[in-house]
This record gives structure tokens, C-alpha cells and sequence, in this order.
């Protein structure tokens, strides 16, 4: 097996095994915690996502490429890019400890934000980048799943009680130290012990060429995140644990988005080559509303059912809020299609244009809506900035023609809307899993009758696009 399959696939199934048990320990989390508490939660990590991203993502970029090119350097690029990460690291502590100061909550919050913060000093020994530049992507591979399992066991053992806020966020720095430190032995038989390293002139090429990426990736976690923070300020910490809460469900529809990405990226990008992109869109199209709409269709329907099997009936409340969270999710995978094109025609710049648009939507309307209708807000927000992304995206591309083969998505919506009904009905004669059965069968019937879906195609998926 060549490098580039092995290295596929190795990300690909780590990728999916550690989103789904993080997602399952997020769900146990949830579960646990009380509304208030989980809100709590998910602001004290939203803080910090606003300097991993800034701290991390360039060096990433950068020292991966520059690793995979110049393998011989391997060890000058971690000295120096650690103690580059040291020094940023302390900035944004500090900048992080002023913000947290000026925040109008209980000083036991604060002090649960600070604890939280401590995240991004640990981020600072993150070198998956080293041993994906140098195709070790098993080592990346068991780190991330090494964490997914060790965060899933801590909540199960440790995080006991609704008020268990302290011990949760003592998980989430636990299971990130377990994956850093197994990259660190690692390191350590291959290469020895990190030392910290100061070359003046490597360093502001390093920074030259990592600080854009860096940049883009505050935007993108303004973009993502901004609203969890209005929320919690105007409607405190039980609006954003609910908000959060459906949030995270939705976003498991979101996984397949990953795994479609790595199947049909070459095939985009070849085509664009040989003039082929509206028939390999067409198909890619095809594929992810597909498996987009019947995940959506299947939870709006079952939403009530689904929450509380879930996360239990403590959250029923933010069944509206789902639902309208289920119509972002459409909108995301809009973005997303929109995202892969861009890329695939080599205008990866219009997606950062596209952020910084969708920023300023989300903060407007956050601003607008969140004082008013509170999580409420927040979602019909989500919808609207994932959907002006979209629109700033094929804006950006300058080529309507890419807007033609969305007409595709159709076919999969009706299939969706009438294994809906059907199942509807089969609910009124029987009961709700034997109506979710009756779904999953005649969307997979109809699916398969229209060639939505194919043996060939599931074979596609499993390979990741080899």
C-alpha cells in the first residue's frame, strides 16, 4: 500500500473514530451536566478557541510543509517553533486573563475561564504537524484517538453530578495532555528531547509566512464561536447550555462533510483540468444532500424523541431551537459544497473573504437578536450567516455556472420529505422506532432506485476516494 492510500485512510478512520467518541463523551457530558452549568462549560472553551487557532493553525501549516520538504530540519523547526508557541502563548494568557476581568460574572466563573485558559499552554507541545509532514500519520492518528477515549473515560468516572463544572473542564486539559504527551515520547525516541531554540533570521521567515494563516484562523473562530460568547453575556448560562446543547447535536450531521471532502477533493480538482467540474460536482452534490437530508429530515421529524433519548428530558426545552438549527445545518452543507469548489479552482482566498462576511453578519445579528429572543436568536443567526457564506462564496467565484448542478439536490429532498410521511403514518399505526425503521428503509429503497446511492459509491466512501 502506497503512502498516499495509507495516509488517507489513516486519517480518514482516525478522523471519524475520534469525532465519534468525543461526540459520544459530549453526550454524556451534556447529559450530566445541568443547563446552567454546561453553558458554563462551553463559554469557558469557546474562550479559548479564539487563541488555539491563532496559536496553533500557522505553525501547522507551515512546519508541516516545510517538514515534508526538508526533512533534514525536522528538529530546528520544533525548537523554534516551540518557544515561538511559548512566547504567543503567554501574550494570549495574558490578553485572555484582561478579557476574563472584564467580564460581568461571578468570580468562580472567572476562575473557571482562567483554568480553561490553561489549554493554550499546553497547546504549545502540540507537533502533530512534524509527524504528518513527515508521514507518521499513525502517531497523529492514535494521539487523537488516545484522547477521544481518554476524555470519554474521565467523564464517565470523574464527571458525576449536574454542578460538576470543575471536574469537567479538569477532563477536557486532561485527555488534550494524554494525546500531547504520547506525541512527545514519541518525539523523544526519534529524535530526543525538544530544545528551545531562538534563530532570529529563521524565525521571521517562519512568522512571515505563518502569521496570514494564523490570522485567518482568529477569523474563522470569531466566525464560529462569536455567537456563544453575545449569547452567554445578554442571557447568561442556562440560554447558551441549551444553545450549546443543540448545537452539539447538530453538529454531529456535519461529520460526513470530512469524509466527502477526502473522497471527491481529487476528483474536483482534476476536474477543473479537463473541463469536467459541472458533471463531478453534480455527483459530489448528489452524494452529500443525500446523506445530508436524510440525517436532517430524520431528526426534524423525531427531534423530541431524539433530545431526550440523547440528553435526557432536561432539554426538551430547546426542541424549537434545534429544529431551526437543523435548517443551519442545510445551509453548512451549502457552504461546505461551496468551500470544496472554491478550493478545487484554486480561489482559496474567496472562502477567507467569505469568513470575514460572514463575521460581520453573525455579529450584527447576534447583537440584534440575541437581546431579544436569546438562544433563539442565536440559531436564526447561525442559519443566516451559514447561508450569506454561501452566497459571498459563489459571489467571490465570479462563475454562476457552479450554481446549475445545485438543482441536483432536489431529488434528494422529495425522497427525504416523502420517507418522512410515510414513516408519519407507519408512527400513527405503531410507534416512534418502528416509524424511524420505516424511514431509514424507504429513503434507503428509494435511494438506491433512483441512484442516489451505489455499491460502487460505498465503495468510493470506504476507500476515501482510492
Amino acid at each position: 500500500m502506497g503512502n498516499l492510500v495509507k495516509n488517507t485512510i489513516l486519517v480518514g478512520v482516525s478522523e471519524i473514530a475520534s469525532k465519534g467518541i468525543i461526540a459520544l463523551a459530549m453526550i454524556l457530558l451534556v447529559r450530566t451536566l445541568s443547563p446552567d452549568y454546561y453553558g458554563l462549560y462551553s463559554l469557558a472553551i469557546t474562550l479559548t478557541y479564539f487563541f488555539v487557532g491563532f496559536l496553533h493553525s500557522g505553525f501547522y501549516t507551515i512546519g508541516m510543509r516545510e517538514v515534508a520538504k526538508f526533512p533534514e530540519l525536522a528538529t530546528k523547526y520544533v525548537n523554534n517553533i516551540t518557544t515561538l508557541k511559548i512566547l504567543i502563548s503567554i501574550l494570549s494568557y495574558v490578553i485572555l486573563f484582561f478579557i476574563i476581568l472584564l467580564l460581568d460574572k461571578p468570580t468562580e466563573a472567572k476562575y473557571v475561564f482562567l483554568t480553561a485558559g490553561l489549554f493554550i499552554f499546553i497547546l504549545v507541545f502540540h507537533i502533530d504537524w512534524l509527524f504528518r509532514g513527515i508521514e507518521r500519520m499513525e502517531i497523529t492518528s492514535i494521539g487523537s484517538i488516545l484522547q477521544g477515549v481518554t476524555l470519554l473515560a474521565l467523564i464517565f468516572l470523574l464527571v458525576k453530578q449536574p454542578h460538576h463544572i470543575w471536574r469537567a473542564i479538569f477532563v477536557y486539559l486532561a485527555s488534550w495532555s494524554v494525546y500531547i504527551l504520547f506525541e512527545l515520547i514519541v518525539y523523544f525516541f526519534i529524535k530526543g528531547r525538544i530544545r528551545f531554540e531562538f534563530d532570529k533570521q529563521f524565525n521571521k521567515t517562519l512568522l512571515k509566512s505563518s502569521l496570514p494563516i494564523s490570522f485567518s484562523s482568529l477569523i474563522i473562530a470569531l466566525y464560529a464561536n462569536i455567537n456563544v460568547v453575545i449569547l452567554n453575556l445578554y442571557r447568561g448560562d442556562y440560554d447558551t447550555g441549551i444553545y450549546s446543547a443543540m448545537i452539539r447535536l447538530m453538529n454531529i450531521l456535519l461529520l460526513p462533510n470530512s469524509i466527502l471532502q477526502i473522497a471527491f477533493f481529487p476528483e474536483l480538482s482534476r476536474s477543473v483540468l479537463n473541463g469536467s467540474l459541472i458533471n463531478s460536482q453534480k455527483k459530489y452534490l448528489i452524494v452529500l444532500f443525500t446523506i445530508g437530508f436524510f440525517a436532517i429530515f430524520m431528526m426534524f421529524g423525531y427531534s423530541t424523541d431524539i433530545i431526550k433519548f440523547v440528553f435526557g428530558a432536561k432539554y426538551l426545552v430547546g426542541d424549537l431551537i434545534f429544529k431551526v438549527s437543523l435548517i443551519a445545518c442545510f445551509f453548512s452543507y451549502l457552504s461546505a459544497s461551496a468551500v470544496i469548489i472554491s478550493y478545487a479552482m484554486d480561489k482559496q482566498k474567496n472562502f477567507l473573504f467569505a469568513t470575514i462576511g460572514g463575521v460581520g453578519v453573525s455579529v450584527c445579528l447576534n447583537l440584534l437578536l440575541v437581546p431579544l429572543y436569546g438562544a433563539m436568536g442565536a440559531v436564526v443567526t447561525l442559519a443566516i450567516t451559514e447561508f450569506s457564506v454561501f452566497l459571498l462564496l459563489v459571489i467571490l467565484n465570479k462563475d454562476l455556472t457552479i450554481l446549475a448542478p445545485y438543482k441536483e439536490i432536489f431529488k434528494p429532498s422529495l425522497v427525504a420529505v416523502f420517507a418522512l410521511i410515510f414513516s408519519k403514518f407507519i408512527e400513527t399505526l405503531a410507534n416512534t422506532l418502528l416509524a424511524i425503521i420505516g424511514y431509514v428503509v424507504i429513503f434507503l429503497i428509494l435511494a438506491f432506485y433512483l441512484k442516489l446511492i451505489s455499491k460502487e459509491l460505498i465503495f468510493k466512501l470506504i476507500r476515501f476516494g482510492k
